[in-house]
């Protein structure tokens, strides 16, 4: 009698790296960094991401959410995600983080702030957080950045 192989779960076959299949959660940081590209056209072409563009941009620093985003662009909160992925190509959280950690770095490379006020300057009220994401999205973590933009 041969004794079968149990099939390989979703998780496993798309991430093969050992410490992703020991913790599922770190699959959807993984591909954080690999996203697809920002489609800029679309904030230009549709008015309702254009509205919604304008009210992150002047609101950013304060705690925004999905369904802020949705009441800017008049439309319920799941078809709004559904919308801004389709059109953008990125997810809106994802699109915020971009655009918060756009604006540490200007804070970063200007000022000499310390980590702790640039995050919460950007809108995180945690400092790990603010960490984890700047490090996702740039691949350096905030104080090396500040290091190599404001060498003392």
């Amino acid at each position: 009698m041969t004794s079968r192989k149990r099939p390989a779960s979703r998780l496993e076959s798309t991430c093969r790296l050992s410490w992703c299949r020991k913790r599922p959660e770190r699959e959807r940081w993984f591909t954080f960094s690999r996203a697809a590209p920002l489609n800029e056209a679309a904030f230009r072409y549709y008015p309702r991401l254009a509205r919604v563009r304008e009210f992150v941009l002047s609101s950013y620093s304060e705690q925004l959410t999905l369904a802020d985003a949705a009441r800017v662009a008049r439309m319920e909160r799941t078809a709004f995600s559904d919308f801004f992925h389709r059109k953008t190509g990125v997810r809106f959280r994802d699109w915020l983080a971009g655009v918060r950690v756009t604006k540490a770095q200007e804070l970063l490379a200007e000022r000499d702030f310390p980590v702790t006020k640039v995050a919460r300057k950007v809108g995180y009220g945690s400092v790990r957080s603010f960490e984890r994401v700047f490090l996702r999205t740039t691949g350096v973590t905030a104080v090396a950045y500040k290091k190599t933009k404001r060498p003392s």
